[in-house]
């Protein structure tokens, strides 16, 4: 499953807004991925997203919207809830005075977070939540 939130930011209109899409891997595509890997949330995320089957759109997904800000859950088709949200739980206690990109797994899942450089370390956490709480609302 791969899980993520975005904010993005749409010059033209100067808009922002979270979009989130939540795919899973169900065709047996990921099989024989290596779900602890340093890379998986790489791999998932760029290479290997999956099948989209939920997505949310605060701004209409054009090219050229700017992210602004990401959060990027990967975990096994499967994964129970309640586990994404602890380890989005342990998650959140790394962020402050950490460099982003942060990746980190918790118990088979991997999160990465990253932010536009304009973002002010004390707003981390905060955007970081927003983001949780979109993607959250697809599981």
């Amino acid at each position: 499953m791969y899980l993520t939130a975005h904010r993005v930011y749409n010059k033209t209109e100067n808009k922002d807004g979270i979009n989130a899409f939540r795919h899973v891997h169900d065709d047996g595509s990921m099989k024989d991925t290596e779900w602890d890997s340093a890379d998986v949330v790489d791999l998932v995320s760029e290479e290997r997203p999956g099948r989209l089957v939920d997505k949310k759109n605060e701004l209409q997904p054009v090219g050229g919207n700017l992210v602004r800000s990401y959060l990027d859950i990967v975990a096994p088709d499967g994964t129970q809830p309640k586990d994404i949200h602890n380890a989005l739980d342990q998650f959140e206690k790394v962020i402050q005075g950490a460099t982003l990109p942060i990746v980190r797994k918790f118990n088979g899942v991997s999160i990465r977070f990253g932010a536009c450089h304009g973002l002010p370390d004390g707003k981390l956490l905060q955007e970081c939540q927003e983001l949780r709480k979109c993607a959250l609302s697809l599981l």
